[in-house]
C-alpha cells in the first residue's frame, strides 16, 4: 500500500478558554521561506547594530575633531592678533628710530630682521593659513623685539652723545651787542699806522653786562692774561676752546664745569682796551677761526 507524501502541514492556534480554535493549512515550502526570512532578518539586524556602533564612534570622533578644530581656530586667531600687535610695535619702533636719526643727523641703523626681509612685511590675514605658519611668524617677530630694543639702547646712547655735543658746541653769543671789530686783519686800535691780525670778535656791551658761556665745558683758565685783562678760557671738548677777555669781574674759577648760557663774567675794560667790550675768541683744534661760523 502506497502512502502519499505529505506536502502540507496544519497550523493550529488554540486560545485559552473556550474560544474558537483557528487552523491554517500551509505548504512545507513556506517553512523554508520563513526560516530564510528569519535568518535574513537576524543578519540584517546584526549588520545594522554593527553599523550603528561604527556610526556612533565616527560621530563621536567628528565631534572631538570639531572641538579640536575650534580650539585651533581660536588659537590661530589669538596668535594672529599677538603677531599683528608685535609687528605694529616693531614697525613703530623702527619708524621712530629712523625719524630720530634723521632729525639728529645720525647714521642709519644697521638693518635688522625686518629690513632684511626675512619675514616682513607680514600680513597675517593673507599669509597665516595655519597654526604652524602663524607660530613661525610669531617666533620671528619675538626674535626681532630684542633686536629692536638693542637698537633703541644704541640709539639712546648716540642721542645722549649727540645732545652732549650740541650742548658743548660753542654756538651761543657771549653777549648781545654790536661787533666793533671783526675777525681778521685790522688796523691796530692803539696805533692806526700798524696792521695786526685780530684773532676773535670784539662785541661792544655796557659795563657789567653778564658774559655767558658759548657752550658747556670746563674752565681751564680764569685770571689775568696780559693785554686781555681778566679772562676766562673754556675747553668744550670736541676740539673747541673759547676765550672771553677784558672782563670787569670773573664769576667762575679754574676747574669749574659750566653749562651753555651760564654767566661766567661781567663786561669790563681791563687790559689793553678802548672801551667796555668782550674779546671773544674761538679755537678749533688749536687754531683760531671766525666765531661767526658757529654763533647762532
Amino acid at each position: 500500500m502506497k502512502y502519499k507524501s505529505e506536502t502540507h502541514f496544519t497550523l493550529l492556534v488554540v486560545p485559552e478558554g473556550r474560544r474558537q480554535i483557528h487552523s491554517w493549512r500551509l505548504p512545507f515550502w513556506s517553512l523554508r521561506l520563513l526560516g530564510v526570512l528569519l535568518v535574513s532578518v537576524l543578519t540584517l539586524a546584526g549588520a545594522l547594530g554593527y553599523l550603528s556602533i561604527r556610526l556612533a564612534a565616527r560621530v563621536k570622533s567628528l565631534q572631538q575633531l570639531e572641538v579640536v578644530n575650534l580650539q585651533q581656530a581660536r588659537e590661530i586667531a589669538r596668535l594672529k592678533e599677538e603677531t599683528q600687535a608685535l609687528e605694529e610695535a616693531v614697525n613703530e619702533v623702527t619708524q621712530l628710530e629712523a625719524q630720530v636719526r634723521e632729525r639728529l643727523g645720525l647714521d642709519r641703523a644697521r638693518p635688522g630682521l625686518s629690513s632684511r626681509g626675512s619675514y616682513l612685511p607680514f600680513r597675517p590675514r593673507e599669509q597665516a593659513r595655519n597654526l604652524a605658519e602663524v607660530e613661525s611668524s610669531l617666533q620671528n617677530l619675538r626674535a626681532e623685539v630684542p633686536q629692536a630694543a638693542a637698537r633703541l639702547r644704541e640709539l639712546n646712547r648716540q642721542v645722549e652723545e649727540h645732545l652732549a655735543y650740541l650742548e658743548a658746541k660753542p654756538t651761543q653769543w657771549p653777549v648781545r651787542g654790536e661787533i666793533t671789530s671783526p675777525f681778521g686783519y685790522r688796523t691796530s686800535p692803539t696805533n692806526r699806522w700798524r696792521e695786526e691780525f685780530h684773532d676773535g670778535l670784539d662785541i661792544g656791551a655796557s659795563f657789567g653786562t653778564p658774559v655767558r658761556a658759548a657752550g658747556a665745558g670746563t674752565v681751564v683758565f680764569a685770571g689775568w692774561m696780559g693785554v686781555y685783562g681778566r679772562t676766562v678760557i673754556i675747553d668744550h671738548g670736541y676740539g673747541y676752546r673759547t676765550f672771553y677777555g677784558h672782563n670787569s669781574s670773573l664769576l667762575v674759577r679754574e676747574g669749574d664745569r659750566v653749562k651753555k648760557g651760564q654767566v661766567i663774567a661781567e663786561v669790563g675794560n681791563t687790559g689793553r682796551s678802548t672801551g667796555p667790550h668782550v674779546h671773544f675768541r674761538l679755537e678749533v683744534q688749536g687754531r683760531p677761526v671766525d666765531p661767526l661760523t658757529l654763533l647762532e
